[in-house]
């Protein structure tokens, strides 16, 4: 995975190889079903979210704000 994200990620390709490794040891994969709430406002921060496949809906109460993409990162590190 870290090979991947290096070659196709913005957050990724940037960093010195060395510390793109050590960021890669604290990596896992989450998948969630489609219309799953990954984080929610007021949530505790504990974590930084790459979107790998698919669209992530950003919304406040039932109001649609955009959409993320493949690459696209949110949380908090």
């Amino acid at each position: 995975m870290c090979n991947y994200l290096r070659e196709n990620n913005d957050y990724f390709s940037n960093l010195e190889p060395g510390i793109a490794k050590e960021l890669c040891k604290n990596l896992r994969r989450d998948q969630f079903e489609i219309g799953a709430i990954v984080i929610k406002e007021g949530d505790v921060a504990d974590g930084f979210f790459i979107l790998h496949k698919g669209l992530l809906g950003v919304r406040c109460e039932d109001e649609m704000l955009g959409q993320l993409m493949p690459g696209t990162g949110f949380g908090e590190l």
